[in-house]
C-alpha cells in the first residue's frame, strides 16, 4: 500500500449544498422549508421547489471501499470468480473483469447511488402529498465528491440504470462528478455534468434551465465553467481506502 493509485480533486471549489442552494435561487427555485413554514414530525420531504419541479440532491461524500461490509463482500464475490475462472489477476495490483463478473462488482460499489434514488424517490411521494400537489414533477441532483472509485462515466451510468427503477417518481437525473477524470479525445482534466430524462419537453427544459445555473455560479465560484477547467485546477491526491484481499492466486490490492 505504500504507492496507492492517484486521483485529482477540484482545488478552488467546494460542491456543497449551499452551492446547490445558490444554483437552485438563480433557476427561480427555493428550499421546501421556504415554501412550507412546518414540516410535519416524521414527514421525509425533498430539497426544492422549482417551478412544477420538485428536485432533492444527493451527495456522495463516502468512498464506498471505506464500508468494511462492503469490503468482504467484494472479495468474497473475487476469490468466487477467481476460482470459477471468471476474473484474472493481471498482476499484484490489478484485476480484470468483464460480463457478469464487472456487473456483480458494479452492484456492489455503486450501490450508493441506488440507495441514494430510492431515497429520493420516496422524498419526493412524500413532498407531494406535503404540498397536496400530485402532479408535480420529480428530479434528483446527484453529486460525487468523495466516491474516488467510481469514474464520472460509470457514475453516470449508474444513474441512468437506477433511475429507471424508479421512473414513476423520478422524471429526470442530473450528474455531477466533482472528482476530475481525463475524458476522451481530451489531455487535460475534466469535471462532468451528465443527465438524462423521460425525454418530455418539460422534462429536458427544467434541466437545460438547473444545468446553466449551475455552470453559472461554479463559473462565478472558480473563474471557469465545468468544461474549461485544466490541470491548474486540480490536485492530486492518494485514492482514499485501497485495501487488500486474498485469493486463490494470491493478494490483490484494490487501489
Amino acid at each position: 500500500m505504500s504507492n496507492p493509485r492517484q486521483v485529482a480533486r477540484l482545488k478552488n471549489v467546494q460542491i456543497s449544498e449551499s452551492f446547490v442552494d445558490e444554483a437552485v435561487r438563480r433557476a427561480g427555485g427555493r428550499r421546501i422549508s421556504e415554501v412550507v413554514t412546518s414540516i410535519p414530525n416524521g414527514i421525509q420531504n425533498c430539497d426544492y421547489l422549482l417551478g412544477n419541479f420538485l428536485m432533492e440532491l444527493k451527495i456522495i461524500e463516502r468512498e464506498p471501499l471505506e464500508n468494511l461490509k462492503r469490503q468482504e463482500k467484494l472479495t468474497s464475490q473475487f476469490d468466487e470468480l477467481e476460482k470459477l475462472g471468471k476474473a484474472v489477476a493481471k498482476s499484484p495490483k490489478e484485476i480484470h473483469l468483464a460480463g457478469e463478473s464487472s456487473q456483480r462488482y458494479w452492484q456492489l460499489i455503486g450501490a450508493p447511488v441506488g440507495r441514494d434514488l430510492r431515497d429520493a424517490a420516496r422524498q419526493i411521494r412524500a413532498t407531494k402529498g406535503l404540498l397536496n400537489q400530485p402532479n408535480l414533477r420529480g428530479a434528483v441532483f446527484l453529486i460525487n465528491c468523495g466516491g474516488d472509485s467510481i469514474d464520472p462515466d460509470s457514475f453516470w451510468k449508474l444513474a441512468i440504470r437506477h433511475r429507471r427503477d424508479f421512473s414513476a417518481d423520478i422524471n429526470a437525473v442530473m450528474c455531477f462528478s466533482a472528482i476530475p477524470a481525463i475524458a476522451v479525445g481530451l489531455n487535460r482534466p475534466c469535471v462532468a455534468f451528465h443527465h438524462e430524462h423521460t425525454g418530455d419537453g418539460v422534462d429536458e427544459a427544467f434541466v437545460n434551465l438547473f444545468k446553466e445555473s449551475f455552470r453559472s455560479v461554479f463559473a462565478e465560484t472558480i473563474g471557469k465553467k465545468p468544461d474549461e477547467i485544466d490541470g491548474d485546477d486540480a490536485a492530486v491526491q492518494p485514492l482514499r481506502a485501497p485495501f487488500q484481499m486474498d485469493t486463490p492466486n494470491g493478494n490483490i490490492l484494490i487501489m
